[in-house]
């Protein structure tokens, strides 16, 4: 199946701003998504922000499917999906 990847924040950095096309097998969920992005990198990132040996984010992330935000990384994700990646927001 294919999904839509939009980054934005420091994943956008290191991802590109231009949305990735994504290829998962049927059936994936959400967690799936990480093993993906490894060839994804535009430039690669530091150690501070991504586990390459575990290929997880360190930092927190939220991801949206569809404009839902998905609190469960076994969300399966359907085909033609768009995703958004976004970092944790500061402020107040």
């Amino acid at each position: 199946m294919n999904i839509r990847l939009k980054t934005f924040g420091i994943f956008a950095e290191y991802l590109g701003r231009e949305p990735l096309s994504l290829q998962l097998p049927e059936a994936s969920p959400v967690s799936a998504i990480y093993a993906c992005l490894d060839p994804s990198w535009k430039v690669y990132p530091p150690a501070e922000l991504w586990d390459a040996q575990r290929k997880r984010f360190i930092v927190p992330q939220l991801f949206m499917i569809d404009g839902h935000d998905i609190q469960d990384e076994n969300t399966i994700l359907q085909d033609g999906a768009e995703i958004l990646l976004i970092p944790p927001l500061e402020g107040g």
